[in-house]
């Protein structure tokens, strides 16, 4: 399975709080995107078997200091 994503996952916004799923990815898109996005961002993403999870923190975990 092939999946394309049109838009850059930089440029990708989601709100505050929110989360999404995105099934039939490969172990090399998942380098790519993360590869695109860099070590420093807020987003939290996880992959197994194929399916990429993302998650952005609530406001509250974006003020916390890290």
């Amino acid at each position: 399975m092939t999946t394309t994503i049109a838009t850059p996952i930089s440029q990708v916004r989601l709100a505050s709080g929110s989360a999404t799923t995105i099934a039939g990815l490969t172990w090399k898109t998942y380098m790519a995107l993360i590869q695109e996005l860099g070590e420093d961002q807020l987003t939290n993403i996880a992959y197994d078997r194929g399916v990429l999870d993302i998650r952005i923190p609530g406001e509250i975990h974006e003020i916390w200091p890290r």
